[in-house]
């Protein structure tokens, strides 16, 4: 069971449809850790890990970031 609440669960499920969390980490050259403090909502992401995250989930911004 997870121990963190994800704020943007429009990123994970569109990352979980094209594989798993740990091949677009792996494709976006980020750490588990960055993951978390993104999808949790503890920092936002810099305009380019953006659009990266875009480009790999076909999400628009509004998509993505909406808050649950």
């Amino acid at each position: 069971m997870r121990k963190y609440k994800v704020l943007y669960p429009a990123i994970e499920r569109a990352i979980r449809q094209r594989g798993t969390i740990e091949k677009f980490l792996e494709a976006m050259e980020l750490s588990e850790n960055a993951y978390y403090k993104v999808i949790t909502g503890q920092v936002m992401p810099r305009k380019t890990t953006i659009d990266l995250i875009l480009a790999y989930t076909g999400l628009t911004y509004e998509e993505a970031f909406h808050e649950a």
